[in-house]
C-alpha cells in the first residue's frame, strides 16, 4: 500500500512540475484547473470568463499538448 501512495505522490509532483514549467500563464491556469483540480472543460471556461468556451479551452489545451510533448500514454507520464 505504501508503494501505491508513493507512486501517486510522485505522479502528482510530476504533473505540478510540468505545469509550473509552462511559459504561457493562461495555459498554466487551464492545465492546473483541468489536471490538478479535476475541473470539467465547462468549469475551466467559466473560470477564464467570456471568450473562453468549453470547446475553445479544450482545443487550446489539445493543441498545446500535441505541440509540447503532452502525455506519453504508454508510460502515463508527461513528456517535453
Amino acid at each position: 500500500m505504501e508503494s501505491v501512495q508513493k507512486e501517486i505522490e510522485d505522479m502528482i509532483r510530476e504533473v505540478e512540475s510540468y505545469i509550473s514549467g509552462v511559459d504561457n500563464p493562461i495555459m498554466r491556469i487551464i492545465l492546473r484547473l483541468r489536471y490538478s483540480d479535476g475541473k470539467s472543460w465547462e468549469e475551466v471556461s467559466k473560470v477564464l470568463g467570456p471568450g473562453y468556451s468549453k470547446d475553445a479551452v479544450r482545443k487550446k489545451c489539445e493543441r498545446f499538448m500535441a505541440g509540447n510533448g503532452g502525455i506519453d500514454e504508454e508510460k502515463k507520464s508527461f513528456t517535453r
